[in-house]
């Protein structure tokens, strides 16, 4: 069973929208100046005794109208768990009036998913479960869009099909959806790409609050525990007018964690097990809900060694260095991430406040950061120790999401504060102090604040329309140490408000449109260190100027959708105009990048980057298949990009200087995405994408422009007997087209084909479930590049075959009266 946005929408298309999303805000929480604000939010807390309430019911049953006690019910997208009394009856007395959906799903059954509206109260007819014989039906599930901007391309991805990914990070679990790569440093080290746009230009939120990380550099990866990811929402596109000025790219929400239902305790562990690099990982999990009151936890950790590659050597500038015994030395890491959310369901309001800390240590190949040495490349006897150079990344989270309706318009808010502590290590250099102590391995340290408060309001405004307001404010302050210049200490300040409106009109037609005003401030203090020759005099100076810089922009965007219930159809369009607001890395750096591996040089006069985009798109749904095809043209006024200077770094083995200019580009492209299940046993899955990019003033391509892929995949499945489960089969691969457009001084990349299997089942022992399943990743042991791969500027291969095993092992109790 296939759901899509559109057949979700099927039959309410009529029916008043409104949004889910919570909207960001930001307030530097620490100075008495927001104290008023603050004061503000309290009072509304405390209001909402006086304020209406939404109920949802209805009763479970299956094809012989037997009802199913204990049939659990998810509702969408609150995240509010509950479960069916001995009648099959449930009701969710404390639902927000607006468009929901419902996830039914019961042991032996199939997952259904039903679209409804409730405003203020609506009794759901009986939901009826058919006997399940496949696990496809939750591998592809479309969900309605919790979100305002749905007239874009987007993708909802729940914890089966994330689960069936490559998880060895989470950035590398979205690559198997079309308009997703990643942007690779090893295998511990991963960023997303939407459409070929990544770092400052596309948005990761987690608990209602964007994810800050020093994510302007090639070599951060993403601060988060892909164990603790359940579903996922991808924006591709321009995401501006609610999430603000880097979501111009597009947007990827991790939606929170389900809440157990009343008076139940749910958990878990899974364990897993990765051949490539002897991966040894697990993770454990509890939540319960009592009273309303909620409390959830999860603690994971990953210890894995150097990992394997198809190859025993490579070459650097015409010299071939040896990979002993196919291992890609100082390339193991070990990370672990701890996670505890209170909560509190009550009838006008949802609360939580989640408090999350993540590690990470892990070491990088010599030539990732400077010229590969022979002596650095030979085994040590130790696969699993991290030695020079490496990173070390803690970051901690705090974030409160509340939620409190008002009849039937609705507030959001959430607070965040983050702490992000990067350190990069390596051996001291002498040109950067005199006299330096060769005990102080501290390369670069970066320690970043940041402050987030974000709110929306969605109001009912009769005759089909409905509106949206909201605010966002957000704060950071960056100290940096460590004997390497690349930046200045530097802090910022973004802020926006924004309006939209939506109108259902006749013929299942509908319109929404909307604007936004953003202001922003970089703020750095000047900067100079010395380079100092062997003989220790000053042979030269590395400089930055104190910036002060104060930008300020609009966004529009108009969005129309028409579906045709008959044909199975829906058409889409969006555009408009959308524009991001420099950082700081892109125009006062000035210095060796430790993980890149270039000089890279700002430009403090930068101005805002300006996108002007069109996006559309077509769904078809039948019983048995679903395509779906969305086509995007981006023209970005003062793109800015990081290229060669022709210039000489005066840093002894830095080569060129990158600097960071400012082109008009263009970037265009499809993506194609099929499913079709001729029964309940196959479903084979077909997707391609493709991506061209033209700066308009070098005409050459972009930089680190993602190739044009395709890929298949075959499932089959069958239903079990007794203590076993439905079991499947699955094989499918992925080919990548040479990529040969590539800027000046980019090295061009192979066409490559990837084949990749896997196996499952699940089973009981005792009265315990569980579920097993095995997968392999390049099976054929090919030795391919990836052309995002920061491996790839030195020849070096992606990881060679890989089996995974993994078990994973669910608990479900009831807390008793």
């Amino acid at each position: 069973m296939i759901f899509s946005g559109r057949g979700l929408r099927s039959g309410y298309i009529h029916a008043l929208s409104l949004s889910k999303q919570l909207f960001k805000v930001v307030c530097p929480v620490c100075t008495g100046r927001n104290s008023t604000a603050w004061l503000s939010v309290f009072l509304l807390l405390v209001s909402w005794s006086s304020l209406a309430t939404a109920q949802i019911s209805s009763t479970v049953r299956d094809a012989q109208n037997q009802v199913l006690p204990g049939a659990t019910v998810l509702l969408l997208p609150d995240s509010v768990f509950t479960a069916t009394d001995m009648d099959g009856r449930f009701s969710f007395k404390s639902a927000k009036p607006g468009q929901h959906a419902l996830e039914v799903s019961f042991v032996g059954y199939k997952t259904q998913k039903t679209a409804l509206f409730s405003w203020p109260d609506e009794s759901v007819p009986t939901i009826v479960l058919d006997v399940e014989t496949s696990l496809l039906e939750s591998l592809v599930i479309r969900e309605d869009h919790d979100h305002l901007e749905d007239d874009l391309s987007t993708s909802h991805l729940g914890q089966e099909w994330l689960q069936q990914s490559d998880r060895s990070s989470f950035a590398a679990a979205l690559e198997r959806e079309p308009g997703i790569a990643v942007i690779r440093t090893g295998v511990g080290i991963a960023k997303p790409v939407i459409r070929g746009l990544s770092s400052q230009r596309v948005i990761v939120q987690d608990q209602g609050i964007k994810q800050e990380g020093q994510q302007w550099g090639a070599d951060h990866g993403l601060e988060i525990d892909t164990f603790a990811v359940e579903r996922v929402e991808i924006i591709k596109g321009p995401a501006s007018l609610i999430y603000g000025s880097d979501g111009l790219g597009g947007v990827i929400r991790i939606l929170p964690p389900a809440i157990p239902a009343e008076g139940q305790i749910k958990g878990g562990f899974e364990t897993l097990y990765r051949s490539v690099n002897q991966h040894i990982g697990g993770t454990a999990f509890l939540g319960m809900r009592k009273n309303g009151f909620v409390v959830q936890g999860r603690y994971s950790y990953q210890n894995f060694g150097d990992y394997a590659v198809p190859a025993d050597s490579f070459i650097f500038q015409g010299f071939e260095l040896p990979i002993t015994d196919g291992l890609l030395k100082n390339t193991a890491g070990r990370e672990s991430s701890a996670q505890l959310i209170l909560g509190k369901v009550g009838l006008h309001s949802t609360s939580r406040l989640a408090l999350s800390r993540y590690k990470l240590q892990v070491g990088l190949f010599s030539g990732a950061v400077g010229i590969p040495r022979s002596y650095a490349l030979e085994p040590d006897g130790n696969r699993r120790d991290i030695d020079f150079p490496s990173q070390a990344v803690e970051h901690w989270k705090l974030a409160w999401n509340q939620m409190i309706n008002f009849g039937s318009n609705l507030l959001s808010f959430d607070v965040g504060v983050q702490r992000n502590l990067r350190q990069e290590f390596s051996f001291p250099e002498f040109h950067s102090l005199p006299n330096a102590d060769p005990n102080n391995t501290l390369a670069l340290q970066l320690e970043l604040w940041t402050y987030s408060i974000n709110a929306h309001y969605d109001q009912q405004l009769g005759k089909g329309w409905t509106g949206t307001y909201g605010a966002d404010l957000q704060s950071q302050m960056n100290r940096v140490a460590g004997f390497e210049t690349l930046l200045p200490d530097f802090e910022l300040v973004r802020g926006g408000v924004y309006a939209l409106a939506f109108r259902n009109l006749k013929r299942n037609n509908r319109l929404s449109f909307g604007g936004r005003l953003d202001a922003g401030s970089n703020q750095s203090d000047a900067q100079k260190r010395y380079v100092y020759a062997f003989s220790g005099e000053i042979s030269d100076s590395l400089s930055t100027d104190a910036l002060k810089a104060s930008f300020g922009n609009y966004s529009f965007g108009i969005g129309y959708n028409r579906e045709w219930i008959p044909l199975g159809m829906l058409f889409r369009i969006h555009g408009g105009k959308s524009f991001r607001v420099p950082h700081p890395s892109e125009m006062v750096s000035n210095g060796v990048h430790h993980g890149t591996f270039r000089h890279e040089m700002g430009n403090p006069d930068l101005k805002s980057e300006h996108g002007y985009q069109l996006d559309a798109g077509l769904e078809w749904e039948r019983e048995h298949v679903f395509a779906s095809l969305s086509g995007y043209f981006n023209f970005f006024k003062n793109y800015i990009y990081l290229t060669p200077s022709g210039q000489l770094s005066p840093l002894p083995e830095a080569g060129q200087i990158f600097e960071y200019r400012q082109n008009d580009a263009i970037y265009t492209g499809f993506e194609l995405q099929t499913y079709w299940q001729p029964n309940e046993v196959v479903l084979g899955e077909l997707s391609a994408e493709y991506l061209y990019n033209y700066n308009l003033q070098t005409t050459l391509p972009l930089p680190f422009t993602p190739p044009a892929s395709i890929r298949q995949s075959w499932r089959f499945s069958k239903a079990g007997r007794g203590k076993w489960g439905t079991s499947y089969v699955s094989i499918g691969g992925r080919y990548r087209f040479a990529q040969n457009r590539t800027d000046r001084n980019e090295l061009k990349t192979p066409d490559n084909f990837v084949l990749e299997a896997s196996v499952g089942t699940r089973f009981t022992v005792g009265k315990q479930a569980l579920e097993l399943q095995l997968q392999g990743y390049n099976l054929l042991n090919s030795a391919y590049l990836d052309h995002l791969s920061r491996y790839r500027l030195i020849g070096i291969p992606e990881p060679g075959r890989n089996i995974v095993v993994s078990l994973r092992v669910p608990l479900e109790f009831d807390l008793g009266t």
